[in-house]
């Protein structure tokens, strides 16, 4: 399907600018696929990144500034990664453990870049 395909571009488009994450990040946020909403598969393709198997091939400080560039880039995509956190806070069960320890990594030091903004409020039975 186009979905399948773009995300396939996605994970491309980082493979490729690995070497830079704010270039990486331009190029994501600037990229059009036909009339693919691509936004949701951004996202997707950053947390897959993490949580992925095996091990990724990118640092996780990288993928950390890859998505801090991406959401400074476009702020609209700042709901996008509550949304996707959540989803996979409510999924960690079912994750396989290096996936929710490389996870457990990576929150926070998205958080502190985000000056810890957050939508706490929906949190308060995980707390």
């Amino acid at each position: 399907s186009e979905r399948i395909l773009a995300r396939l571009h996605l994970n491309e488009v980082v493979d490729l600018l690995q070497g830079s994450h704010k270039i990486c990040a331009e190029r994501l946020v600037s990229l059009q696929l036909g009339g693919i909403p691509l936004k949701h598969l951004i996202i997707e393709v950053i947390f897959n990144i993490v949580i992925g198997m095996p091990k990724p091939k990118q640092d996780l400080v990288w993928v950390v500034s890859l998505l801090y560039d991406v959401l400074k880039l476009d702020s609209k995509l700042v709901p996008l990664f509550a949304l996707g956190t959540h989803s996979i806070f409510i999924r960690a069960d079912r994750l396989d453990v290096d996936a929710i320890d490389r996870f457990t990594q990576f929150f926070p030091l998205q958080m502190s870049n985000l000056g810890y903004k957050f939508t706490w409020k929906h949190w308060s039975k995980a707390v």
